[in-house]
């Protein structure tokens, strides 16, 4: 076997030590990954942020071996093809959660951007669906191509493509995110079926992969927080009680207003929320205002006032939760009460106490004799809520 020289010039020795001092610097954007060549694992603890960190902790253990690997592999590629590689890849359990993990999670962060972007429109149609093909297809095929394992991407993207309009069609007409979980099954199933071993002479997919795989995430990200600015944190409301305004200062305030001022100046927060008991508060949100960015009218995005219900019962969360915190409440709970209680009462996203206390008022004159099992249980947690709510 003859080595080419040339080639083992324009890939040097990796050092050990240097990729420790990546991993410790920028391993949340994958830095030690492309250091050793693995691109696709870069790209996932970019995406991932590290992981969640746990991806990071394993890092640390592993990044001598990865680097040892690539040492062997530098002077591997140097050699003729054709020495004898057992491509067979047996099925691992492990690998297809790991596949199926971060393709939802891939498809559950272009939904999150997509809704944002599309607001209430345009949920199941045309340009849901391909992004949602994108999204997952990718998930896949980088997560099957990590380490020495390889996948084909067009029998991955066909197959997703297959399965999304099937079930976000009218025949079954599922949500987004439950089409997202069975297309990433689905997809897993069919990549695993195209599962290989790379020889050791192939080349790992490239900087240009990486490079496209990252505009795309990157402009994914751009959408998903300018979204979650205009929408969640922006979103302006009142502190009243049913006599009338409560406080001067509190006539239009913001989610991220409100936040911000807890942290600087928690009495006035506390004056805010300051109640008698005899005049329950009325948080009111205002409508969005009917004014979009310049750059998605060229997506084609018609200016509006909706906003996603999963958005609406995020900035009602933070309120709550800074309302718990000022009114000496256990805030966790008691934003998750309200959430919950909202929920169960099918009312809207954003609805005032006086609402919220009419409505646990209706329920608790109900009668349960006559009421299905299910129906009485789900009567009585909604009465339990509304008492721990003190409404």
């Amino acid at each position: 076997t003859e080595l080419s020289s040339p080639r083992l010039m324009e890939s040097p020795e990796k050092s050990i030590p240097l990729a420790r001092l990546l991993l410790m610097g920028g391993g949340l954007l994958g830095l030690h990954k492309i250091y050793v060549n693995r691109l696709p694992e870069a790209f996932i603890r970019l995406s991932t942020f590290g992981g969640g960190l746990i991806g990071l902790f394993y890092d640390s253990f592993t990044i001598a071996a990865d680097v040892d690997q690539y040492n062997e592999s530098r002077e591997k590629k140097g050699m003729k093809k054709g020495s004898s590689v057992d491509s067979h890849v047996p099925f691992s359990i492990s690998r297809f959660v790991f596949s199926l993990l971060y393709a939802c999670w891939l498809g559950f962060l272009f939904w999150m951007a997509a809704s944002l972007t599309y607001a209430k429109h345009d949920q199941q149609g045309g340009r849901m669906m391909a992004g949602l093909t994108i999204a997952v297809t990718l998930g896949v095929y980088i997560a099957g191509n990590c380490g020495d394992q390889r996948r084909t991407l067009y029998e991955i993207f066909f197959t997703v493509s297959g399965v999304l309009p099937v079930v976000m069609g009218p025949l079954l007409n599922w949500s987004p995110l439950q089409a997202v979980a069975v297309a990433a099954s689905i997809g897993t199933i069919m990549g695993n079926r195209t599962a290989r071993r790379a020889e050791a002479s192939e080349d790992r997919l490239g900087r240009v992969h990486f490079i496209f795989w990252t505009s795309l995430f990157l402009m994914n990200t751009v959408l998903l927080v300018d979204g979650l600015d205009r929408q969640c944190l922006r979103r302006e409301f009142t502190v009243e009680s049913q006599s009338g305004v409560k406080s001067i200062d509190a006539l239009k305030m913001s989610v991220q207003g409100i936040t911000a001022e807890w942290f600087t100046n928690s009495d006035a927060t506390r004056r805010h929320f300051k109640t008698d008991g005899e005049n329950p508060l009325q948080i009111k949100f205002f409508p969005l205002l009917k004014r979009e960015p310049q750059y998605l009218e060229y997506m084609g995005v018609q200016p509006g006032t909706a906003s996603p219900h999963w958005v609406e019962h995020l900035s009602g969360a933070i309120v709550d939760a800074v309302r718990g915190v000022a009114e000496g409440r256990n805030w966790p709970e008691y934003a998750f009460s309200r959430r919950y209680l909202i929920t169960m009462l099918d009312a809207p996203s954003l609805s005032t106490d006086v609402f919220l206390k009419k409505k646990c008022g209706e329920t608790r004159r109900k009668k349960k004799s006559g009421l299905k099992k299910e129906e009485a249980a789900k009567l009585g947690l909604i009465t339990k809520t509304c008492e721990a709510l003190q409404l």
